[in-house]
């Protein structure tokens, strides 16, 4: 399932605003930044999570499992978050959605890494 989700983000087109910092955002640019964010990474991550929960239940460290759909959970939640947030040209609520993301990664990272899948949290590194 990483690994799909790691090719379908490399096939994603560049990133349409250079320069944009998402930590001090520049509003102008939010039109650009939300129709990248809704075409190229929401259903990356979308899709990822469905096939997770595809999956089912594993038999033994539910738990762990839990926490990496949790992580990714939080991930969709974060771009829906930051697309409604350009949307309305809110950049303190873009800033706060960013955040949560940088949140996810952690998460995802140590989530992953106790499944023994480490690289998956490359999925959602920037």
């Amino acid at each position: 399932m990483c690994e799909s989700a790691l090719e379908a983000k490399q096939a994603w087109s560049a990133f349409p605003v250079p320069n944009f910092d998402p930590t001090h955002p520049n509003p102008a640019a939010f039109p650009k930044v939300e129709t990248w964010l809704e075409k190229q990474v929401a259903p990356t991550f979308e899709r990822w999570l469905d096939d997770l929960r595809a999956l089912g239940d594993p038999p033994t460290d539910r738990k762990t499992w839990s926490d990496v759909l949790a992580a990714v959970e939080q991930i969709v939640q974060g771009n829906a978050d930051e697309i409604t947030a350009a949307r309305a040209g809110d950049t303190e609520a873009f800033v706060a959605a960013r955040d949560q993301l940088a949140e996810a990664q952690t998460d995802l990272e140590r989530a992953t890494a106790a499944t023994g899948e480490p690289r998956c949290a490359e999925v959602h590194e920037t």
